[in-house]
């Protein structure tokens, strides 16, 4: 009977290590796609907010943020610093 009880003890503590590390991981991928999507709202509201010196072409640029992965489409040639235009295959 005792080595029953063990046997019961050790498949709970484990069962319990293994939803504890589920729940762990879940949470920690969570906070970390949080922290991609504000960054790359950052990253498309400083483009918003860019003001190139001199001429620009007038065309439609989209284009990534080399660092977030984030997209935006430029309303002209000039491309806010870190922002790389897009290619089309």
């Amino acid at each position: 009977m005792n080595k029953k009880l063990i046997l019961v003890f050790v498949i709970i503590a484990i069962l319990l290590a293994a939803g504890s590390f589920y729940l762990w991981q879940s949470s920690n991928t969570g906070s970390q796609s949080q922290d991609t999507s504000s960054a790359q709202e950052e990253a498309v509201r400083q483009a918003k907010e860019y003001k190139p010196d001199g001429f620009c072409t007038q065309v439609l640029v989209p284009a990534v943020h080399t660092a977030t992965g984030a997209r935006y489409t430029f309303s002209n040639g000039c491309l806010a610093p870190g922002w790389e235009a897009e290619r089309r295959e």
